[in-house]
């Protein structure tokens, strides 16, 4: 196939070429579901058909609030062949976050899971499990693809409302086409897929795996014991997953050598490893431990492979090949190698606007180029490193404080597992710094604030340290801080002495 036929190609189009070259493979399994190349293919044409004859047109916008499940992932397949736009709207978020997607991107029906409820005032469609079950093939129509939306992701909604960018059938595989490099994707692969479909983390690499002619295994429990089951009972290659979630697996393991000798690829991206977390994944879990960068509007944008994991863990490796990194200063003029300053990135795969969000396309988008909020540096050797999120950075009294410095200093507690700082308005017009820990043992909030203060100083520690179950994060598993800073404000502390 030229690369002109692929650029107008629908994205559902060309995962269905797969049931031509090889219908008998798996392509879809879950504990109780084993869908070929062949059989995915009809039943994508089926659930289209059917979301056709309920009502859907080409081109309208339809939310999706389902839990993850073949099925869910079968209705995103089935929206784009019919030529609609999907977009997530989450099931677990609150009323008005939900409210907000619907309003902001002109969502026009909902699909959700059966017994499932849409949001009140939105036409609602109720997917039906019965098209995942063998039945006759269907001749579609499917819809032109090339640069007409097939996709609306979501900006992760760490420093407030999820922004949208439009995401073009072209553009999709294009930037697959790229990413497949870097995970050496075969036939034989088995994708595991136990995050959010929401998340490119997670709905990125099950594309890329049906494309591919691999298969992708959706356990129907998302909890540690259906994870290592499903890696285990369908000898998963790929692997993606946070780094918190990493932490609790291997809490979860008993003590092990290689106990995933399936496992060709494990990424984890969100935040950098600790080199602790890194040795210990790759003795217990796989020694094929990679971590990556990225942003949910580019997409990956590093990638640091197992030699430099052990060589240098502090980095989160080199630039993919297909973008350009700079750092800069405040003036937007580059850098020298070593020197800290705001990262930026280009590539002709990135989109360049926020969809309906002028406002928030200024700060991100410009110049050619687009802006992620961290702050970080190039090595001499092209290495990156990410030292925080501008957003993050909070302004106490015109103090600056950098919410990382602060975790680190807390993970150096024993009785820490995980950390977050963040700052909250306790009184009018006055910013108090707080910190939230999960722990492993027992340990007295007094403790932990004298810790903060023998490394950081009066002015750095945080004034209150708050006891939690979980961190709230994301799908892509980034901690929601402004979700701790209304918390705290709805507590109003006071901050001790």
């Amino acid at each position: 196939m030229s690369d002109s036929e692929l650029s107008m190609m629908n994205i559902a189009r060309a995962i269905a070429l797969q049931a031509q070259v090889r219908p008998d493979a798996p392509a879809l399994a879950s504990d109780r579901l084993m869908l070929t190349h062949g059989e995915l293919e009809s039943a994508t044409a089926r659930a289209a058909e059917a979301l056709v004859r309920l009502g859907m047109m080409p081109g309208d916008v339809i939310g999706i609030s389902m839990k993850t499940s073949p099925l869910h992932l079968l209705v995103i397949l089935a929206l784009a062949r019919a030529g609609a736009v999907s977009v997530h709207v989450h099931p677990r978020y609150p009323f008005h976050a939900r409210e907000a997607v619907i309003r902001n991107f002109a969502v026009t029906a909902v699909v959700v899971d059966p017994g499932g409820l849409a949001p009140e005032g939105c036409s609602q469609i109720e997917a039906d499990p019965s098209w995942l079950e063998p039945g006759p093939s269907v001749r579609d129509q499917i819809a032109a693809g090339g640069d007409r939306t097939w996709r609306i992701s979501l900006s992760s909604g760490t420093t407030g409302a999820q922004k949208g960018i439009l995401r073009t059938h072209a553009a999709s595989l294009a930037y697959l086409e790229q990413h497949a490099t870097l995970s050496r994707i075969d036939a034989r692969g088995r994708f595991l897929c136990h995050r959010g479909l929401d998340a490119l983390l997670a709905l990125y690499p099950c594309l890329l795996h049906l494309l591919s002619g691999a298969a992708v295994v959706i356990p129907a429990s998302l909890g540690f014991g259906g994870f290592i089951e499903a890696i285990d009972r369908h000898r998963v290659t790929q692997l993606v997953m946070s780094p918190a979630f990493l932490r609790d697996l291997l809490l979860e393991l008993p003590a092990c050598t290689n106990r995933f000798p399936s496992v060709e690829h494990l990424l984890v991206g969100g935040s950098a490893l600790s080199p602790a977390l890194i040795e210990e994944t790759l003795v217990r879990l796989t020694p094929n431990l990679h971590a990556g960068y990225g942003a949910s509007e580019t997409g990956r944008l590093s990638m640091a492979v197992p030699d430099t994991l052990r060589r240098v863990p502090q980095s989160v490796g080199t630039v993919v090949s297909w973008a350009q990194a700079e750092v800069v200063d405040d003036a937007n003029r580059p850098l020298s190698p070593e020197t800290p300053g705001v990262l930026r990135f280009r590539s002709a795969l990135f989109p360049r606007e926020y969809h309906r969000n002028p406002e928030a396309t200024a700060r991100s988008f410009r110049g050619g180029w687009f802006y992620p909020g961290d702050t970080g540096r190039l090595g001499p050797d092209g290495l990156l490193y990410i030292d925080s999120r501008l957003d993050d950075t909070i302004n106490l009294d015109g103090f600056k404080v950098e919410p990382s410095e602060i975790e680190q200093a807390l993970a150096r507690h024993p009785a820490v597992m995980e950390a977050a700082a963040f700052g909250a308005a306790f009184e009018e017009n006055r910013t108090g710094l707080f910190a939230a820990v999960k722990t492993r043992s027992a340990v007295e909030e007094r403790v932990l604030l004298e810790h903060c203060r023998r490394l950081l100083g009066p002015l750095q520690a945080p004034a209150r340290v708050f006891f939690v179950n979980e961190l709230p994060r994301n799908e892509a598993g980034k901690v929601l801080r402004g979700e701790l800073s209304a918390r705290v404000i709805r507590k109003k502390p006071t901050p001790q002495a």
